[in-house]
C-alpha cells in the first residue's frame, strides 16, 4: 500500500510538472507578442496617462448598488473580471458575475449532495460548477472577437471611403461607426464618444487595440493613425494597406479552420471523454464516484486523475494552436 501510495504521489509531482510547464510556455509566447505589439503603441505620443485612465473600471460595471460597490471594490481578480466582461460584451457587472459563481457551485454542489454523494465529493463538484460563468464568458469573448476581427476589413474599407471624400479622420471615423453593426459598431462608438468628450482619437484607438490584444490589424491602425497624426503623411494608402493585409489573413484563418475542422472536433472530444465519463458514473453510480473520497488513495488518484486530463487538455491547445 505504501509502494503504491508512493507511486501515486510521483505521478501526480510529474503531472504537476508538466502542467505547470506547457502553461508558463502559453503564458511568455503570449506575453512576449502582447508585449511588443503594445509597447509600439502605448510609447507612441504622450498620452500614456490618458490610455491607463480610460482603462480604469467603472464604478457601475462593478456593481449598481452603491453598498456592493464599496463591498468588491477592493477584492481580488476585480479588474481582470471587469475587462473579462467588457471584452465578452456583457452588461453584467463584477458582483453579477459573483453571484452566478456562487449560485452554480451551491446549487450544483447541493444536488450531488441529495443525490447521495459524500460531502468531500460534493464540495469538489461544486468548485468545479463555480468556474462555469467563466467558461460561459471566456466563449462569449472569443466570439464576439472572431465577430470583430471580420467586420474590421470592413470598417477599414468605409473609413477610406469617407477619408477620399473630403471629410476628417474624426468625421470618417464617426461616420464609419454609423454604418457598421455589433460588435465592431458598438466599440467604435465608444472610442468615438470619447472623442465627443475631448479624448484625442489615438488615445482611444490605443485603448481599443489594447482591448483586442490579438488583432494585429487594429493595432496597426492604431499605430498608423498615431504616427500619421503627429508626422502627417498619406493615411489613406496606409490603411489600404492594412486593410488589404487583414483580408488576406482573414482568409487564411478561414482556410485554415476549414481544413483542421476534423483534427480540431477530434481535439474536442478527446477532451471531453474523460470528464464526462467520470460525471456519468458519479451520476448513475455515487458510491462508486464516493471511493474516491474514502481514503488517501483514493484522493491521490482523484488527483493524479484531474492533473493529467487538465494538462492533456492543454497539450492538445498547445498542438491544435496555428501559434506554436
Amino acid at each position: 500500500m505504501m509502494t503504491y501510495s508512493l507511486l501515486i504521489i510521483v505521478m501526480i509531482g510529474i503531472a504537476l510538472c508538466f502542467g505547470a510547464a506547457v502553461t508558463f510556455r502559453i503564458r511568455a509566447v503570449s506575453a512576449k507578442s502582447s508585449a511588443l505589439m503594445m509597447s509600439r503603441v502605448v510609447t507612441i505620443g504622450n498620452d500614456a496617462q490618458d490610455d491607463l485612465a480610460m482603462q480604469r473600471v467603472s464604478p457601475k460595471r462593478i456593481a449598481r448598488n452603491p453598498k456592493l460597490r464599496k463591498l468588491f471594490l477592493g477584492a481580488p481578480l476585480v479588474e481582470n473580471i471587469a475587462a473579462l466582461l467588457d471584452e465578452a460584451g456583457s452588461p453584467r457587472t463584477v458582483a453579477e458575475f459573483f453571484a452566478y459563481t456562487l449560485g452554480a457551485s451551491v446549487g450544483v454542489g447541493g444536488t450531488c449532495a441529495l443525490l447521495g454523494f459524500r460531502p468531500p465529493a460534493a464540495m469538489f463538484v461544486g468548485f468545479f460548477a463555480a468556474t462555469l460563468p467563466w467558461f460561459y464568458f471566456m466563449h462569449q469573448r472569443v466570439k464576439r472577437i472572431m465577430a470583430f476581427e471580420a467586420q474590421l476589413p470592413q470598417a477599414l474599407e468605409l473609413l477610406t471611403l469617407y477619408l477620399r471624400a473630403g471629410r476628417s479622420l474624426p468625421q470618417a471615423f464617426v461616420a464609419t461607426t454609423e454604418e457598421l453593426t455589433p460588435p465592431a459598431s458598438e466599440e467604435f462608438a465608444i472610442c468615438a464618444e470619447a472623442y465627443r468628450l475631448g479624448r484625442p482619437l489615438p488615445a482611444a484607438l490605443r485603448v481599443l487595440a489594447n482591448k483586442y490584444r490579438d488583432s494585429v490589424g487594429l493595432k496597426l491602425f492604431s499605430i498608423a493613425v498615431s504616427v500619421m497624426g503627429q508626422t502627417g503623411g498619406n493615411l489613406v494608402e496606409v490603411i489600404e494597406r492594412i486593410r488589404k493585409s487583414m483580408e488576406a489573413s482573414l482568409m487564411y484563418v478561414l482556410k485554415l479552420r476549414a481544413l483542421t475542422g476534423e483534427s480540431r472536433t477530434s481535439a474536442v472530444v478527446l477532451a471531453i471523454v474523460p470528464g464526462f465519463f467520470m460525471a456519468a458514473s458519479a451520476l448513475v453510480m455515487p458510491e462508486y464516484f464516493n471511493q474516491f473520497f474514502e481514503s488517501f488513495v483514493g484522493y491521490c488518484t482523484f488527483a493524479a486523475f484531474c492533473v493529467i486530463w487538465i494538462s492533456g487538455i492543454v497539450w492538445i491547445k498547445i498542438l491544435m494552436s496555428s501559434r506554436a
